[in-house]
This record gives C-alpha cells, sequence and structure tokens, in this order.
C-alpha cells in the first residue's frame, strides 16, 4: 500500500474528498451519495468545478462515506459466489443484489456506481444509463443535466453513444487521450477520480474482484489489505461496542458542565467541549442537537441542520448514540486493529480517530483527556504527570488565553475592482484577479462576472433568496459560495475566518473544531491553520501567520506578492 499521507491527502482535498472511492466523482443516481456530488462535479470549468473539487469531502461526504462504509464492513463476513464470466467488479444482477460489499469500495448493491451505471442491473429510481436514455434529449434522472452533459452518461463505460470517452481501465492506460480534453490517462480527471475506473488508485479498495494491482503496491485484489472488508475476500470486521465516557473520566455530567472550568485541558469550558452537548444526558446543554437514539432514527432533521439520523455527525459520531453503524469514530473502535468502516485505514491512520475530539486515542497531545488515566499521545506520561494537562482544571491549572489573530478585512486581500482586474498576484496567494476567490466572493466586485453569465451567489440576498441562482445544485447556505464565504452573514455561525478558526468552538456544530474542520484547515480565506504556503496569502494584514516570525513582506513567503513589490 501506499504511504498513508499520500492516500489521506487525496481523500481531504476532493469534497467531494471524503472518502475518495465513495464520493468523489460526484454522481447522483436518483439518490443523493452525500450532500456536496454530482452537480458541483457536473458544472466544472465553471465554478462547481474549482470548488467542488477542492472543498468537497466535508462534513457530509465524510458521513455518508463512513456509514456505507461501516454497513459493508458489519456485513462482510461470508465468503460470496463470485459468477461464472469475466466478473471484475460489482456489476451483475447477481452481485447488487446479495446484500455484500462485494469489491470493497464500501457501497452495497445498488449505492455501488458499478451496479447503478450498468443498465442490466436495473437499480431502482430514475436513472440515465443506457444508449436509450442517453440519447433522447430527456433529463431521465432529473439532475439538471441531460444525455452525455451527465456525468453518469459520459462518464459510464455501458454507453456508446457519448463519443471517445477514458472511462474504463482500457482507455485510462492505452497512452492516448481519448476524449480530447487536453489529458492522457492518469493526468485526466475522468481516470483519475472515477470510483469506476480501476486505473490511477492508491487503493485496492473497490476493484478487489478485476485481477489488476490498482495500487501498485505489488499486491492483488485479496491479497492486498485494502480489500480485508471486500465480501469476494472474505472481509469480517467484528463488531466493537460503544461505551459511553463516563462521568468519572471526561468533562460531562451536569456538574462538569456547569462549574465554568475546563476540567478535561481541551480548551472548551462546559457547554462548548463536545463531552458535554452529546451527552443527551446533561440537562444544562440542551441546544435542541440531534444526540440520542430516539432522535437519531426518526427520520426528521430535528436540529435543522440539513443532516437526518445518522447522516448528522451529532449521531454518527456520537458515543452515546447506538442506533448508527459502529463507524470508527469512537474510542473502542480506534484501538482495536480493524478497519470498522471499510475506508483502507486503520485505527489512528483514519482521521475519523485522529482527528476526533471524543476519541481518546490517536492523540498528540493529553490534552482534553486529563482525567481518564490513560496515556493518549504515547509519550509515557498520564493526565497531570503530563504537561499537557497544566491547563486541566483538574489539574489545578486555568484554561490558556485564546489567540488574538486580527478580525477578516477585504482592504488586506486582492479584493476589489482595481485589485481583481490589475493583472498581478497582489495577495501573494498564487491566484491573480479573477482566479481568486477574494475577488469571486466579494460582492462588491463587479469585475468578476461568472463564465455561463449566471449571478455569483455571493451575497446575503442571493444566499437567503431560496434560489439555487449560480445553478451549480446548491442552494443558499447549501453552497460553499454562502457558507465558506466571510462577507456573508446570513449563514449563521461557521468557521470560515481566523477568528473562529482559534476559538476553541466548534461554531458550526459539525463536530470538529478550528484546524480540524475542514472549513478552516481548507480555506482560503483562514490563515491560522498553517500549511505550506506559510504566509502567503496573507501578506498585507500585519500580522505573523506562520508564526515565524517575519511579518507579511518581511517574510520570504511574500516576496511574489503584488502588495511587497510597492
Amino acid at each position: 500500500m501506499h504511504p498513508q499521507s499520500a492516500k489521506q491527502s487525496k481523500i481531504l482535498s476532493f469534497k467531494q474528498l471524503s472518502i475518495l472511492l465513495s464520493l468523489s466523482l460526484s454522481f447522483v443516481i436518483g439518490c443523493n451519495y452525500g450532500d456536496d456530488t454530482e452537480n458541483e462535479m457536473n458544472a466544472a470549468g465553471t465554478e462547481a468545478g474549482s470548488e467542488a473539487g477542492s472543498e468537497a469531502g466535508t462534513t457530509a461526504g465524510t458521513t455518508a462515506g463512513t456509514t456505507a462504509g461501516t454497513t459493508a464492513g458489519t456485513t462482510a463476513g461470508t465468503m460470496v459466489e463470485i459468477p461464472m464470466g469475466n466478473v471484475k467488479n460489482e456489476s451483475t444482477p447477481e452481485l447488487c443484489m446479495n446484500g455484500l460489499d462485494d469489491d470493497g469500495d464500501g457501497k452495497i448493491d445498488c449505492e455501488d456506481l458499478h451496479c447503478a451505471l450498468n443498465p442490466e442491473v436495473a437499480c431502482p429510481g430514475n436513472t440515465e444509463n443506457s444508449d436509450e436514455l442517453c440519447g433522447d434529449e430527456i433529463d431521465n434522472d432529473e439532475n439538471d443535466f441531460a444525455d452525455c452533459m451527465d456525468f453518469n452518461c459520459s462518464r459510464n463505460p455501458w454507453v456508446t453513444v457519448c463519443g471517445p470517452q477514458e472511462n474504463t481501465y482500457e482507455s485510462c492506460t492505452d497512452g492516448l487521450d481519448n476524449d480530447e480534453n487536453g489529458f492522457v490517462d492518469c493526468d485526466d480527471i475522468a481516470c483519475q477520480q472515477s470510483p469506476i475506473v480501476g486505473a490511477c488508485k492508491d487503493s485496492e479498495r473497490g476493484f478487489c474482484l478485476d485481477g489488476i494491482d490498482n495500487d501498485g503496491d505489488g499486491d492483488i485484489d485479496c491479497a492486498d489489505s485494502d480489500c480485508a472488508a471486500a465480501a469476494s475476500c472474505a472481509g469480517d470486521v467484528m463488531p466493537v461496542d460503544r461505551v459511553a465516557p463516563s462521568e468519572a473520566q471526561h468533562e460531562t455530567g451536569d456538574a462538569k458542565c456547569s462549574d465554568g472550568l475546563d476540567n478535561d485541558g481541551d480548551g472548551q469550558i462546559d457547554c462548548a467541549d463536545l463531552h458535554c452537548r452529546y451527552n443527551p444526558n446533561v440537562t444544562v446543554c440542551d441546544e435542541g442537537l440531534e444526540i440520542n437514539d430516539a432522535l437519531c432514527s426518526d427520520g426528521m432533521d430535528n436540529d435543522g441542520n440539513g443532516f437526518t439520523d445518522c447522516e448528522d455527525f451529532a449521531c454518527s459520531q456520537n458515543p452515546w448514540v447506538t442506533v448508527c453503524p459502529a463507524a470508527e469514530n469512537f474510542t473502542e473502535a480506534c484501538n482495536d486493529q480493524q478497519d470498522n468502516d471499510g475506508n483502507g485505514f486503520v485505527d489512528c491512520d483514519d482521521f475519523g480517530c485522529s482527528r476526533n475530539s471524543l476519541v481518546a486515542y490517536c492523540k498528540e497531545s493529553e490534552a482534553g483527556f486529563c482525567l481518564d488515566g490513560i496515556d493518549n499521545d504515547g509519550d509515557s506520561l498520564i493526565d497531570c504527570d503530563d504537561d499537557d494537562c497544566a491547563v486541566a482544571a483538574a489539574c489545578g491549572g486555568e484554561p490558556l488565553p485564546v489567540p488574538e489573530v486580527p478580525a477578516f478585512n477585504e482592504d488586506n486581500f486582492e479584493s476589489s475592482d482595481e485589485l481583481c482586474s490589475n493583472g498581478i498576484d497582489d495577495d501573494g496567494d498564487g491566484f491573480v484577479d479573477c482566479a481568486d476567490r477574494h475577488c469571486t466572493y466579494n460582492p462588491a466586485v463587479t469585475v468578476c462576472p461568472s463564465e455561463d453569465g449566471t449571478p455569483r451567489e455571493i451575497s446575503d440576498e442571493l444566499c437567503s433568496n431560496g434560489v439555487d441562482d449560480d445553478g451549480n445544485g446548491y442552494m443558499d447556505c447549501g453552497d460553499f459560495s454562502c457558507s465558506r464565504n466571510p462577507w456573508v452573514t446570513v449563514c449563521g455561525e461557521l468557521e470560515n475566518n481566523d477568528q473562529a478558526c482559534v476559538d476553541r468552538v466548534d461554531n458550526d456544530g459539525n463536530g470538529y473544531i478550528d484546524c480540524n474542520d475542514n472549513a478552516c484547515s481548507q480555506s482560503t480565506f483562514v490563515s491560522v491553520c498553517g500549511g505550506e504556503s506559510g504566509e502567503a496569502g496573507f501578506c498585507a494584514d500585519e500580522f505573523d501567520n506562520d508564526g515565524d516570525g517575519a511579518v507579511d513582506c518581511a517574510d520570504s513567503d511574500c516576496a511574489e506578492a503584488g502588495f511587497c513589490a510597492q
């Protein structure tokens, strides 16, 4: 297998990120495979093509991929009988109706695109997956894309009416630019990120029947540990019970959640701490969240955050909730040497463990777990014996002050008609004029119209009118151009600026705090979460964004910034 860092970086870079084989190509076949899927990819070349590619493996993508992966892992315990013939994927009527994840991609039967795109399988729901349906000039699946404009047609190896494409293993390894888009084989996103093409992959997962070493690690199909959860490899993941955090070992319970102290040293006091907010037995933090078995199984979006039942992190990542399939995002599952959710990553190699503030293992610091009697960061020091717990009230400490960072100020960026049309990368972020989101997200900038003439959904008015103004399939605060936009104020509390990304609060309520939240760590508007670019992009805010002692133009990271050439 390839190194974990290479695998996970691809998963995170595509939200259309969240689990590459589950969601990244963004198909929709009669249902939604996560929040931000097909329409963002189908709109490639316009705003969605760039935005969805970099921001999609968010909250809902992770939830959908994790839930499906978990289901696959727990049901794939029986060796499946492969039908006779050259079956290379979960794509026959037999395999698509057996209730198993045969090829190990975390999708079962018609949830798997190999099933859904094959017209011979006849999956339920509106589909656009045959030569007939892809040539009738009708938007049969009602996803706003008809015929070959729909990826369900153009990226579908069973469809022949859309001309030469790069949608099979053969066409993605032949050294030719089959679709004549200027990209050959693995340089083409149609090959690189398609969950149905076995070439150009970093994992064998999803291609455990094809007899090919898909990830180039020398192991084929069931010989590769990536295929451990595939039914064809007799994958057998033992179920693990969640154990609710005890009041003695965590900052939870009415007493600790109302004492005004940071008991466990995570920087979160009382109801700001997820151990308080997610515990349905805590009565002093009633925020209307979806946090108990009844609310997580009633088919309703009780807290109005756009996610229902186990698609909501307050359910699926909550150790007090038992009705959601066991994923790899609670303490017991992160210490059992199993790939519980079938996503190819085990225990601490899985972000569901390492980035989850409720998981006691896989931590780089003891902070946040200063009462549990566990050496959480592996330095042989436990709880109050570890300097990380110096700020915990349980250890006699006080929380560190929240870092002071400047408020977002558009004057510090390439964000005016003049700066967005001068042909210079003024703020040094690597993007010039209308390629810079500081230009395209600012409703006051008039020199950056969209390429297709639709209005940009970037103002309070357009982000609250109940209309998908830019036609990318996402409306109002469901569109990143609204929810990740510091100029928009109508989308509630968000984590889309430096101040919100250092305050130790889960502002958007998605279960991730500050730089553990992709809304912070992957935003071009946030500087406090580090990154290879350092000060670049923030060369006029009079703040040492990367903490190297050099501010703005005094930092070599800003050498190419137009602001520093003045």
